[in-house]
């Protein structure tokens, strides 16, 4: 009896030895696919010491290697480049993007050339590729090539001039080699950037759709004319919330716009406090430059104590006596 069971043993391990190697070349490693986060956003942080091409590159195939390469074929992924300065200030580079673990070749190049479009030296310390992995239930005839960034609060940074290369007149002949119309917009190739200009003109302005080589969508600006656009090399650009004011080719004035909440009320307190202490000053104007000349402290309506200028060496002088006497 025991020499059939070592018989079994003997016979049995290794078939099943074939059985998982097949099943991890078929779905990637057991240890590894178990690990996969479906359908929710994650952050795959690279450490850098440059934002380049190299850099770029070695980010994405290190995120394929590790994570993408064990999914489905056509397993739809959505993910977004950004860039991360300790400790905690982003920068998204690219909107959301969806693609499948056979497009990393074509993601790297879009990132790469997304990136070399913009005036960015800020030292980076890492590579962020935030991405979302979807189930296999989702088909994958719903792949786009462009969705809505992610909503996320991010630090806000002030960068020079544009944050992005792109010609500084509204003439977008000279934006690179103009191919054709097509429909209602004008297409102009950049062969050296990798990018395609499209030019949707109308009465007061130009809204321009700026295209990666795959045709997948950068980001768009509109530019608005100035004068019926006499002068190309002066109008006004306008990304998103910032708003660039070129003449002749300079950029004169650049402006963002910011969201900032309300302060909150303070809860009541339960019992009244009359522990008050009110500052009162009386000011005036004097060769173009405001002063107080007179400061009365009061503890609710009792006043403590006044004090004048005339009394002092000067208003800096009378301040410091009123800060060092009321312990303010």
């Amino acid at each position: 009896m025991n020499n059939t069971i070592l018989f079994l043993i003997i016979l049995l391990v290794p078939l099943f030895g074939y059985v998982i190697k097949h099943i991890e070349v078929a779905y990637g490693p057991i240890a590894i696919r178990k690990n996969i986060i479906y359908n929710k956003w994650i952050n795959f942080v690279y450490k850098i010491n440059i934002v380049n091409n190299n850099s770029i590159s070695d980010a994405v195939k290190s995120l394929f290697s590790t994570t993408f390469n064990y999914l489905d074929d056509n397993t739809l992924i959505y993910i977004q480049f950004k860039v991360k300065e300790d400790p905690s200030r982003y920068r998204s580079i690219s909107y959301v993007q969806s693609i499948t673990k056979k497009d990393m070749n074509e993601m790297i190049d879009f990132f790469i050339t997304l990136w070399n479009t913009k005036s960015d030296d800020y030292p980076w310390d890492y590579i962020i590729l935030t991405y979302k992995i979807t189930s296999n239930e989702q088909s994958p005839e719903n792949k786009t090539e462009f969705i809505e960034p992610i909503k996320e609060r991010i630090s806000k940074i002030k960068l020079p001039g544009l944050g992005y290369r792109i010609p500084l007149t509204t003439d977008f002949r000279s934006w690179g080699t103009y191919i054709k119309k097509l429909d209602e917009y004008h297409i102009i190739n950049n062969i050296e950037q990798n990018l395609t200009y499209m030019v949707k003109v109308l009465e007061d302005r130009q809204e321009v759709k700026l295209m990666h080589k795959n045709k997948r969508q950068m980001f768009t600006f509109t530019d608005i004319f100035i004068d019926n656009n006499k002068d190309p090399r002066t109008f006004i650009r306008t990304l998103k919330d910032r708003k660039w004011h070129i003449v002749k080719g300079f950029i004169e004035l650049h402006t963002q716009n910011y969201t900032f909440s309300f302060m909150k009320p303070l809860k009541k307190d339960l019992i009244l406090k009359t522990n008050i202490i009110t500052m009162d000053l009386e000011t005036r104007t004097m060769d173009g430059k405001m002063e107080s000349f007179c400061l009365s402290i009061y503890e609710n309506e009792k006043i403590i104590k006044t004090f004048y200028l005339s009394d002092y060496k000067d208003e800096k002088d009378m301040r410091f006596k009123v800060y060092y006497e009321t312990k303010i």
